[in-house]
């Protein structure tokens, strides 16, 4: 759900928000390129502006976003999506690549918005948070064990056709299916660290009732004595 700021809206990206591109056409000797400025906020709430400069659209939002990964990358397709949305909003797909060639990598990302700009960006972040792009500490607890499992998954399946490798569009889409697959069973460290003061407490009851039984230790309900089983 956006939230809306004063330089927003702003769209959660495991524990950043994205908030809306400012974009500008470059002049003089850099006329043709284009500069865009990402408000992001932190997770301790903090905003700070990535800007950079590309040759188009996408190439400038994947410059200003690349501090924010620990493996380079590009986007490599940006698909608008006419025609499925009412109004002015805009629907885009973006593949995410690795530039890496010995060690490729795909991911997908969608998002909605009101200009094409917030979409790209939205995506783009969605992606490199799915694919293990992003920073580890960008991303929400747990999010290592998703992407180890997510990773053996993408590749068990592509080894299931060694003679005929996966597209990246299939590679991505898989990957951005089977995190958000896993990441529904996901819990929140609140819960997470509730477990063991669970078992705890059950522990404890066990062992009181055991002690209790051994002394030979009686029970009174209702002004009767009941004797331990």
């Amino acid at each position: 759900m956006p939230r809306y700021d004063d330089a927003g809206p702003f769209v959660h990206v495991g524990r950043i928000e994205i908030g809306r591109p400012q974009i500008s056409s470059s002049s003089g000797a850099e006329a043709g390129l284009v500069t865009t400025a990402i408000p992001i906020k932190d997770p301790r709430g903090a905003i700070e502006k990535f800007s950079d400069v590309g040759a188009d659209l996408s190439a400038a939002i994947a410059d200003a976003l690349k501090s924010l990964a620990n493996i380079p990358f590009a986007i490599d397709t940006v698909t608008v999506l006419d025609g499925l949305l009412e109004g002015d909003r805009r629907a885009v797909h973006v593949l995410v690549r690795a530039l890496d060639e010995q060690q490729p990598r795909y991911a997908v990302g969608h998002a909605v918005a009101h200009d094409e700009a917030t979409a790209i960006a939205n995506a783009t972040a969605r992606g490199l948070a799915v694919g293990g792009f992003l920073q580890r500490r960008l991303l929400p607890p747990g999010a290592r064990d998703v992407e180890s499992s997510t990773e053996r998954i993408v590749q068990g399946i592509g080894g299931l056709f060694p003679r005929a490798p996966l597209p990246p569009e299939t590679i991505g889409a898989i990957r951005e299916l089977v995190t958000q697959e896993i990441n529904r069973f996901g819990q929140s460290v609140l819960i997470a660290c509730a477990h063991p003061l669970g078992i705890a407490v059950f522990l404890a009851i066990q062992w009181f009732a055991l002690v209790r039984h051994l002394l030979g230790l009686k029970t009174s309900w209702r002004g009767r004595a009941l004797a331990p089983q």
